[in-house]
């Protein structure tokens, strides 16, 4: 018997059949609407805490994938949905770029993440340079940039045990070092943190 082929019997005929030939369900394109791509739009809001740029992101390739499906489809229009869906979103604050990003950057500080990471991190997720810098000033409060970065980089030592917090002897510091510097500290923050425990454990 062929591979892939299964002997059926039935009760007055013998016949091979081939899985492979077996009828395949044609999935059905669903038009794209402005009301479906405002459902498609609340939908991904309420899985992610999303920017506008996002938001933008996701409903610009829904509009690519139905330009590319019917060659009829009125681009132009989808693209006028798309900023009215983006406007109403943030007017009504299901979107907020300044709210996401400070939620973003505190949780960030507690996390150990560098200075650098949040804001690479901030800009791919869509969110303005400007917003970014007046947002980390209104975090740091009465610290410097500096004095966050240091928090965050002792915080970053302890969670991967390096410096004073390492737990062999044998450790290189270049190496420790150098993790330091590739998770987005400065060499000068990168050393202190290395050599100095956090203030409450002293």
């Amino acid at each position: 018997m062929p591979p892939g082929f299964t002997f059926i019997c039935f009760t007055s005929s013998l016949r091979y059949a081939c899985p492979a030939m077996k009828p395949q369900k044609i999935k059905k394109i669903k038009l794209l609407t402005k009301d479906r791509l405002e459902f498609l739009a609340l939908r991904y809001v309420t899985r992610y805490s999303a920017t506008r740029g996002m938001l933008a992101r996701v409903l610009q390739r829904h509009i690519d994938k139905a330009t590319y499906n019917d060659k009829e489809f009125a681009t132009r229009d989808a693209l006028q949905w798309k900023e009215t869906i983006l406007n109403k979103f943030e007017e009504k604050n299901w979107i907020n770029d300044a709210d996401l990003a400070k939620r973003f950057i505190e949780h960030g500080k507690q996390a150990g993440l560098s200075r650098q990471k949040m804001q690479q991190k901030l800009t791919h997720k869509g969110v303005g340079k400007e917003l970014i810098k007046e947002t980390f000033y209104e975090v740091v409060e009465d610290q410097t940039l500096d004095e966050m970065d240091l928090a965050s980089a002792r915080i970053y030592a302890k969670k991967k045990s390096l410096g004073l917090y390492r737990k062999s002897k044998d450790a290189d510091p270049k190496k420790e070092l150098a993790k330091m510097c590739r998770a987005g500290f400065s060499f000068d923050i990168a050393m202190k943190a290395l050599k100095v425990k956090m203030e409450e454990e002293d």
